[in-house]
C-alpha cells in the first residue's frame, strides 16, 4: 500500500519511464538526488545555525548523516589528507 501524494496512474508512468533508462542514466540520476538532498540538508542546517563556519558546518553534516562516531572517523581523515604536502 503506498499512501503519498502521486497518484496510482501516475506512479506507472514514472515506473515505465525509469525502466527505459540505462543504467548509466539512473545511476546519474541518483547522483543528482543524493547531491539535492546534501545541498538541501546543508542549506537547512546554514539557515538554523547562521554564524557557523563552513568547518563546522561540515562537522555538524557529517554528523547528522553518518553519526558521531562515523563522522569523527570522516572527519579525521579529512584533516590528515589536507595536512599532506601536495605532490
Amino acid at each position: 500500500c503506498f499512501d503519498g501524494d502521486t497518484s496510482r496512474d501516475a506512479l506507472r508512468v514514472q515506473f515505465a519511464a525509469l525502466r527505459r533508462t540505462t543504467a548509466a542514466q539512473r545511476l546519474a540520476l541518483m547522483d543528482d538526488l543524493t547531491r539535492l538532498a546534501q545541498s538541501m540538508t546543508r542549506e537547512g542546517l546554514r539557515r538554523r545555525h547562521p554564524t557557523l563556519t563552513e568547518v563546522e558546518l561540515d562537522v555538524m553534516f557529517f554528523q547528522l548523516v553518518l553519526g558521531p562516531h562515523l563522522a569523527a572517523r570522516v572527519l579525521e581523515h579529512r584533516r590528515s589528507r589536507s595536512a599532506r604536502p601536495a605532490s
